[in-house]
Order: C-alpha cells, then sequence, then structure tokens
C-alpha cells in the first residue's frame, strides 16, 4: 500500500486533484462575483427600457385621453345639454327647495335598475325641464362614451354642484367645491378647471388633470380630466371624464410575466401613488416605504432605492416624469433574490460541473498512469509510420485488452480511414474530370448558338442598312435558323411591299403633274379676261353713281321736312302713352290699397282670435297652479302682442283710405291732360301726310336709279370676286404642279427593283431599277 501511494501515478493524481480543488474554488467565486455585477447591470439596462418605455406610455396615454376628452366637450351639442340641465337644477331647486336631494332619489334611491342606474333616462313620477332634457343628453353621453376608456361624464356648474352623471355615482348632485369632495380628484379637477376658467382669454381654457389616485372603489378610480366651459369670458362649469380602471393598469401590468416578483408603481409628489393589488386591481400607495431621495421625482436620471417589501428586500427603480405641468415618478421593484437568482445558479452549476470532471478525470488519469507509461513508446513508433503515409502494414498490439490495445485500435481504424479517404478522393476526382469534360461541351455548344445568331443579326443590320439608304430591292437570302426563319421571310415582305407602294404612288405623281400643266394655261387665260371685265364694269358703276347720288340730295332734304313732323307726331303719341300709363298705374295703386285693406282686416281678426286665445290659455295655467305660472306670464305677453298688432292694423287702414281718394283726383286731372295732347296730335299727322305726297314721286325716280346702281356695283362685285377667284386657283394649280415635281424627286431617292411604272419611267427617261425626279 506504502508502494502504491509513492509511485509515481499516484502523485500525479494527487498533484492534479489539488489543482484541480483550488481552480474549482476560485472558478466558482470568479462566477458569482463576475455574474453578480453582469446581472446588476443588465437589470439596470433592462429596467431603465422597461421605465422609459412605461413612463412614455403612460404620458402618451393620458395626452390622448385629454385630446379625445377636449374633443367631446367642445361637441355643440354637450354644451348645450349643459345650458339645459343647469336650467332644470335651478327650476327644481325653486319648486323643491333642495335640488341634489330631490334628484338622488329619483336617480339613485328609487331608481328601478339598481345595478345599472344609467339605463333609466326619464323617471315614472316626476316631471319638469330638467328630466326631459335628461332624457336626451344620456342617450347623447351613452353614444360619445362607448368604445372610450371613460368611465363616467359629469356636469358641474361654477358653484361646485354635480348637475349631471351619467353613472350616477355617489358625487352625483353633491357639491365638489366644499366638503369632502373638494380633497378628492373630482373636486381637484373642478378646482384646476375653475382655475384656468377664470384666466381664460377668448372663451378658451386648457383641459385640466386630477392626478393619480385609485379611490375607495378601484373599478372607478378617482382620476378625472376637467374641461372648461367659458362663455363671453366668466367660468360657467366644467365638463368631467372619469377613467376606467384599464386605462391604468392595463400600463402597470405590461410586460409583467404571471408569477414574477417584478412590481411597477407611479409616485406623485405629495406622497402618494399608485400600484397593482395581488388581484390586479388599482390600490393606493406612500410613497416613504420605497425610500427615494425627496428630489428624485424633481430630477431627470434612474434613481435606485433598497426597501423592504413584503415578501422580501427589494430594490426600487424610479424615472421621473412630467404631465400637467405635476411630477410623477415611474417606479419598478423586483426582490433580491430574484436579482442573485441567476447568479446562484451559475455558481452551482459550475461546482457540480466540478465535481463531476473531477471524478472522471481522476479516474482516468490514474488508469492511464498505471497502463501507458511502457508501452507508450512502441505506440508512438506506429503513430508515425502512420503520420508518414506508411499505410501497407497493420498496427500491432490490437489484441491487447487495456488502453494500449485501445489505442492501437483506435490507430488501426485511423489508419483504415486514411485509405478510404485516399480511395474517395480518387473518385472525387475522377467525379471532377467529368464534370470539366460536360462543362466544356455545354459551352461548345452556346458558342455555335451564338455564331448563329449573330450571323442573324449581321444580316439583318445589312438589311436595314440597305433599307435606310433606299435600297428596296433588297433582299436576305443567307437561310436562318429553324426558329428564326420566319423573321427573314417577314423582312422580305415587308420591303417588297413598300417598293410596290412607292412604284404605285410615282405612277399617280406623272399623272398629277401632267393635269396641273394643262390647268395653268387654261386659268392664265381666264384670269386675263375677267380682268378686262372688271374694268369695264367699273367705269359703268361709276357714271350711274354720280347721277344716284344726285337724288338722293334732293330726297335728303325732303326727307328732313319729313323727319320733322314725324317727330312731333311721335313725341305727341309717346306723351299720350304716358298718360296712359299714369292713369293705369294710379288705378292699380288704388285697387292695392283695397286688397291691403283686406289683408288688414284679416291681420285684426288673427290679433282678436290670439287675444282670445291668450285669455283662455292664462285661465288654464291659473288652474294649473304654480306650475303653470311660467306659462300665464307667456300667454300675457302673446295677448299683448295681439292687442299692438290690432292697432297697427288699425292706424294702417286710416292711411290706407286717405291715399286712395287723392289718388282717384290724380286720375281726374291726368284724363283732362291727355284730352288736350291727343288734339295736337291729329293735328300734326294732317301735315306730315301732306309732306308724305310730296315725297311719293321722288322716292320713285330714286328708287329706279338706286335699282340699276345696285345692279351694276352687284355684277362689279361678282366680276371682282370670280377675279379673285381665278388668281387663287391659279396660285394652287401652281403649288399643285410644283409638289408634284418633288415628289418625283423624293421617289427617284428609292431603288425599287423590278417593281416600276412603266408610264413613270417612260416619261422621265429613267433605267427600271430607279426613279428620279
Amino acid at each position: 500500500m506504502s508502494s502504491r501511494f509513492n509511485s509515481l501515478s499516484s502523485k500525479v493524481i494527487g498533484i492534479f486533484l489539488l489543482l484541480t480543488v483550488l481552480s474549482v474554488g476560485l472558478l466558482n467565486v470568479l462566477a458569482y462575483s463576475t455574474s453578480s455585477t453582469v446581472f446588476e447591470a443588465q437589470t439596470l439596462g433592462s429596467m431603465t427600457s422597461t421605465l422609459t418605455f412605461r413612463g412614455d406610455i403612460l404620458t402618451e396615454q393620458l395626452s390622448q385621453l385629454e385630446n379625445q376628452a377636449t374633443s367631446i366637450a367642445k361637441i355643440e351639442s354637450l354644451q348645450q345639454a349643459m345650458t339645459a340641465m343647469k336650467s332644470g337644477w335651478n327650476t327644481i331647486a325653486k319648486t323643491s327647495g333642495d335640488a341634489g336631494k330631490e334628484l338622488r332619489d329619483v336617480f339613485i334611491t328609487r331608481n328601478p335598475n339598481p345595478g345599472e342606474p344609467e339605463k333609466l333616462l326619464k323617471p315614472e313620477g316626476p316631471s319638469g325641464f330638467y328630466y326631459s332634457s335628461h332624457e336626451t343628453v344620456q342617450a347623447q353621453v351613452a353614444g360619445f362614451l362607448n368604445n372610450t376608456q371613460f368611465h363616467d361624464l359629469l356636469i358641474v356648474d361654477q358653484t361646485g354642484n354635480v348637475i349631471y352623471s351619467y353613472r350616477k355615482g355617489d358625487s352625483f348632485a353633491e357639491n365638489v367645491a366644499s366638503g369632502a369632495l373638494a380633497a378628492s380628484g373630482l373636486g381637484r379637477a373642478f378646482a384646476r378647471a375653475a382655475e384656468e376658467g377664470g384666466k381664460a382669454v377668448d372663451d378658451v381654457a386648457p383641459t385640466r388633470f386630477s392626478g393619480l389616485r385609485a379611490g375607495a372603489v378601484p373599478q372607478s378610480p378617482d382620476i378625472y380630466f376637467a374641461v372648461p366651459v367659458v362663455k363671453f369670458g366668466a367660468f360657467k362649469g366644467a365638463i368631467l371624464f372619469q377613467l376606467k380602471d384599464t386605462a391604468i393598469t392595463s400600463i402597470l401590468s405590461k410586460g409583467i410575466v404571471s408569477g414574477s416578483g417584478e412590481r411597477a408603481a407611479v409616485l406623485s409628489e405629495d406622497g402618494t401613488g399608485i400600484s397593482l393589488a395581488e388581484d390586479g386591481k388599482l390600490v393606493d400607495i406612500e410613497a416613504a416605504p420605497f425610500g427615494f431621495a425627496k428630489d428624485a421625482i424633481q430630477g431627470e436620471k434612474i434613481t435606485i432605492a433598497s426597501f423592504q417589501r413584503a415578501d422580501g428586500t427589494a430594490n426600487a427603480y424610479g424615472r421621473p416624469v412630467s404631465y400637467g405641468g405635476d411630477r410623477y415618478l415611474v417606479v419598478e421593484s423586483l426582490t433580491h433574490a430574484e436579482l442573485g437568482a441567476g447568479s446562484w445558479h451559475i455558481a452551482t452549476t459550475l461546482f457540480v460541473t466540478a465535481i463531476a470532471v473531477l471524478a472522471v478525470m481522476s479516474i482516468a488519469t490514474g488508469y492511464l498512469t498505471g497502463r501507458l507509461f511502457a508501452p507508450l513508446a512502441r505506440l508512438a513508433t506506429v503513430t508515425g509510420d502512420v503520420a508518414n503515409g506508411k499505410l501497407d502494414e497493420p498496427v500491432a498490439n490490437q489484441q491487447r485488452r487495456d488502453e494500449i490495445g485501445s489505442m492501437a485500435k483506435a490507430l488501426e481504424s485511423f489508419r483504415l480511414g486514411l485509405i478510404e479517404q485516399q480511395r474517395l478522393e480518387s473518385e472525387s476526382r475522377s467525379e471532377r474530370e467529368r464534370a470539366d469534360a460536360e462543362r466544356r461541351q455545354r459551352m461548345a455548344e452556346r458558342e455555335t448558338e451564338a455564331q448563329s445568331l449573330q450571323a442573324v443579326v449581321a444580316a439583318l443590320d445589312q438589311g436595314l442598312d440597305r433599307l435606310a439608304g433606299g435600297d428596296l430591292a433588297f433582299e436576305i437570302r443567307s437561310i436562318f435558323p429553324q426558329e428564326l426563319e420566319s423573321l427573314r421571310h417577314n423582312f422580305n415582305k415587308a420591303l417588297s411591299t413598300l417598293s410596290m407602294t412607292l412604284a404605285g404612288i410615282g405612277g399617280n405623281s406623272v399623272a398629277v403633274r401632267e393635269g396641273s400643266d394643262e390647268m395653268r394655261s387654261g386659268a392664265d387665260q381666264l384670269a386675263e379676261r375677267t380682268e378686262r371685265q372688271a374694268a369695264a364694269l367699273t367705269q359703268t358703276a361709276s357714271a350711274i353713281k354720280a347721277i344716284t347720288d344726285g337724288v338722293r340730295t334732293q330726297i335728303a332734304r325732303a326727307e328732313d321736312a319729313e323727319r320733322i313732323a314725324r317727330n312731333a307726331k311721335d313725341e305727341t303719341e309717346q306723351s299720350g302713352r304716358v298718360m296712359r300709363e299714369t292713369i293705369a298705374a294710379m288705378e292699380a295703386i288704388q285697387a292695392s290699397s283695397q286688397e291691403i285693406n283686406q289683408i288688414i282686416s284679416v291681420i285684426d281678426e288673427i290679433a282678436f282670435q290670439t287675444n282670445l286665445l291668450a285669455l283662455n290659455a292664462g285661465v288654464e295655467a291659473a288652474r294649473a297652479g304654480d306650475s303653470g305660472k311660467g306659462f300665464a306670464v307667456v300667454a300675457q305677453e302673446v295677448r299683448e302682442l295681439a292687442q299692438r298688432s290690432a292697432t297697427a292694423a288699425k292706424q294702417i287702414a286710416g292711411l290706407l283710405s286717405k291715399s286712395t281718394t287723392e289718388v282717384e283726383h290724380g286720375v281726374t286731372l291726368v284724363e283732362k291732360a291727355g284730352a288736350a295732347l291727343e288734339g295736337v296730335g291729329t293735328h300734326v299727322v294732317a301735315i306730315n301726310g301732306r309732306i308724305s305726297e310730296i315725297m311719293s314721286s321722288t322716292r320713285e325716280e330714286a328708287q329706279t336709279l338706286s335699282e340699276i346702281n345696285g345692279s351694276v356695283s352687284q355684277l362689279d362685285a361678282m366680276t371682282q370676286q370670280n377675279a379673285a377667284m381665278v388668281e387663287e386657283t391659279t396660285a394652287a394649280i401652281h403649288r399643285l404642279a410644283q409638289e408634284a415635281g418633288e415628289m418625283d424627286q423624293r421617289l427617284g431617292q428609292f431603288s425599287l427593283g423590278g417593281v416600276q411604272s412603266s408610264d413613270h419611267a417612260g416619261v422621265h427617261g429613267v433605267p427600271r431599277a430607279r426613279l428620279a425626279g
């Protein structure tokens, strides 16, 4: 036994075990320390991201809800509803003395839907303006709150009375400006809104936030947005929106895994805060247990504090945010046990692994040191032979049952593997050579196809070049590949068709030019004869015009005398028409006055009936007692208005009677003046008749000369027009001949081959293979 412990293998094993134990111990200590530092840094980074995300989503959610509340509050129907509810509240206060008590009794105590009081639109018993308005407002508000994060909508007047609530909660019909509710979130929101309303400019005031409080009922937290209502510079009240609990709980629970010890909270400047209870509901908390410094909420960086939680010591990470002029601290907390769990797990895993490795290595070291020292030299020699590539002889000592035998077998397997590898390399070389041959064959086929395609492109390029030079007789005669042969036929067919078309156009241009030459000669002769005829007609027209001008002078002098007489007659007749129109207008005024008298009689009758109805309404209002006082006042006002209408109608009737008498006197005077003007008109007509007889004979002579002059003038004008048309026709014929020559020149640029017009070639003397102008 002593020699066993003094052997080299025992010493090697002892030294190895000692070094392994020291290494395991140092490794565990270093792993725990390093992992703790890394996990703390990772936790801080993770918490920073979480706090940034939670703080940003909180402020963004509140901003969106504020904008939504402001938009709803600015709806015109809701503004009108506020006025109607205030009026109804004041009416109940005057009749019952305590509007809040009556409304709580009707909508809460005697509500037929105790679990859902918002379903009551209009109560059965009481009546009045408030209850009729409530029916409309309740239905409208239900639509406004649908699919929103608002739990309730409240209307508060300028004195702090909650004159309307959709949910009819504990604050309905209470005063939030004083008493216990003044310190609640509802009271704080109203007070801030009233402060902003007092400073409002142009009837615009910002929406205010109450702060974050859970309150006594987590499902309806004490969190409100208050929208001030300002009219004509005066604060009229506020419209408040209460948030649902899900608007906050969804933010505080986001990103927290079920079963985790992580907790989220939001702390306020006043030392309070909100968090989530074990059941996931909102709960009010105090900020002091977290142990944050007093100025942490006023800073800008992440703050870390250690505090005692119910489940152990924990670290709290806080990030300050701002909203609505207030400061908040968004907090994430995690216990030390969870923070160190990763480090302890790594240290434990390393320790167990080290013990297992230590045991295995100890056994392996003892076995190797006892069995391998002697035969290792022989095995090294064989290994060197294998490494040098001597693979022909098998490895010896494979029959041994110790490590040397195992190594020999392993070395033999390695030798056989090298032999197999050489065989596979040879086969791989053959496969590569075959693949290279196939690749070269495919490359040759592609080169052949490319050469064929290049020949096709060259033939098409030559054909297009000949076509650009005007040679339409060219044809591609070389055979294309089978799949491109149709391209060659189509190209040749297109050139042949184009050549035939141009040859036909050349023949037509010759006929056009010959016809234009004949037309040009005839047009020149016609123009000359037309010019001589126009000159003769011009001289004749001048002589007749001189005779006509002398007769017209005599007629003009006689017409002046006739015009003077005719003007006197026309003025006399116009004066008569004016008199008749004046008489008709006065008669129409008289008729309108009579119709107005009839309308005034109807108005007087209506005023009498209205007075009678107002009197009956006053009697009915007196029977109704106090509830009909307002209606009695309205009836009295209607009665006085009817009496004033009747008095005014009588005054208008008197004025119309007086104006009718004066209109009848004016009609008589106008009729006398009209008779005198008719006598003057008769004498003027007689004078005009004598002058007309003197002018009749002179006009007949002048008319005859005018007709002769007109006929000659028309003949002269037509002759001038004919001359102009002949000149235009001659110019057009000259242009046609010129353009036909240009067409021949252009067609001569093309070589048409065998397709050629025989007439065209004969006229111009060109070869059959060419067209020339």
